[in-house]
């Protein structure tokens, strides 16, 4: 806020002099202010908040072991197996023949899975 702007202290003296505590109490509320404004401004201290609280949401996930068709769609899955060059069999493919490795075995359940 500049100075030509700034809006006069209300007085609460009969005489117009300003009480001290009057001062302080507006000065306080205009720090706040500036410091609220200040933490949402800063998206590196955003980033890091939310990577923190996601963090700490799923460590205990950490240390699960894979479960149920995991194995059709990660373990044992060829494409996943090859690493990034699989990727364009992941993309062209039903994961059933991932896993199969027979196109016959791909209609065993309607409709494409990928994931």
């Amino acid at each position: 806020m500049s100075k030509k702007n700034k809006k006069p202290i209300p007085s609460l003296t009969p005489k117009g002099v300003v009480e001290p505590s009057v001062v302080s109490q507006w000065e306080s509320i205009e720090r706040m202010q500036r410091t609220a404004a200040g933490f949402w401004a800063n998206t590196r201290l955003h980033a890091i908040l939310i990577f923190v609280v996601s963090f700490l949401l799923y460590a205990n996930t950490l240390t699960h072991d894979y479960c149920q068709d995991d194995a059709i769609v990660i373990t044992d899955n060829m494409f996943t197996t090859e690493g990034v060059s699989g990727i364009p069999g992941i993309m062209g493919y039903d994961t059933f023949y991932g896993f199969f490795k027979d196109p016959n075995k791909g209609n065993l359940v309607a409709g494409g899975r990928y994931r």
